[in-house]
């Protein structure tokens, strides 16, 4: 018996050079990985101010040719995998899963815990991001200011870390003089990463130690100005 494959909707910035971009390939890739069961369909987002990627290569000409499905299909979806913030979740098919890395900080912004309620699934990145949804009640109140119960996390979360592909960089790491003990920073120069105290910190923490902090950042777009600033 052959079983209808479920329509399933991604959402998210697939073509975008970002954390989120790779995290939602990664979404997909996994859908590919069971292409018998799923019938794909893409609405791409943008990721703030990141570049596109827009290499000619066989997992585009897919990106792009579920992308033109979907401008074309008016129907229903049974499943929709949204790969963004929080507050840009919306109900879009039978079943509604939201995927999020969450925040940087120990609690998030109340109004995500009412979109994450409005899943059916969240999907976080770390147990870190899971708890900043989840470690926190905020008391409600109604129009008067009396107390109308709390607001939790009511739907339940699974940590899914996604793999990064693992490049040869023997050539390159034998150009920096690296010490047996380094810590690895990947991020992007802004002020939601706050490098510059994780730099501060650093070295007050190990300024009498043989100890490395390896920074690999970028500012938004892949163009020289970026690299070079």
């Amino acid at each position: 018996m052959n079983l209808v494959p479920k329509k399933v909707l991604l959402v998210g910035p697939v073509l975008s050079n970002s954390g989120y971009g790779e995290h939602a390939r990664c979404v997909l890739r996994s859908l590919i990985d069971n292409i018998t069961k799923f019938d794909i369909y893409i609405h791409p987002t943008q990721w703030g101010h990141t570049s596109t990627n827009i290499d000619e290569t066989p997992e585009n000409r897919f990106i792009l040719d579920c992308i033109s499905r979907t401008q074309n299909y008016k129907g229903e979806y049974d499943i929709s995998l949204q790969v963004a913030l929080p507050n840009e979740w919306k109900s879009l098919a039978k079943k509604n899963i939201g995927f999020t890395a969450a925040v940087e900080t120990d609690r998030c912004n109340p109004s995500w815990i009412q979109a994450c309620n409005q899943m059916d699934q969240v999907v976080v990145v770390s147990d870190h991001a899971g708890k900043s949804l989840s470690n926190f009640k905020y008391s409600l109140q109604d129009e008067k200011g009396n107390p109308r119960g709390m607001l939790s996390l009511e739907k339940p979360y699974t940590v899914i870390g996604y793999p990064v592909k693992k490049h040869e960089t023997s050539d390159f790491s034998s150009k920096l003089d690296i010490p047996e003990k380094c810590f690895l920073s990947v991020a992007q120069a802004a002020p939601r990463k706050d490098y510059q105290t994780l730099i501060k910190t650093f070295v007050e923490e190990f300024k009498d130690e043989d100890v490395g902090l390896l920074l690999k950042m970028n500012l938004v777009k892949d163009s020289i100005p970026d690299r070079h600033n």
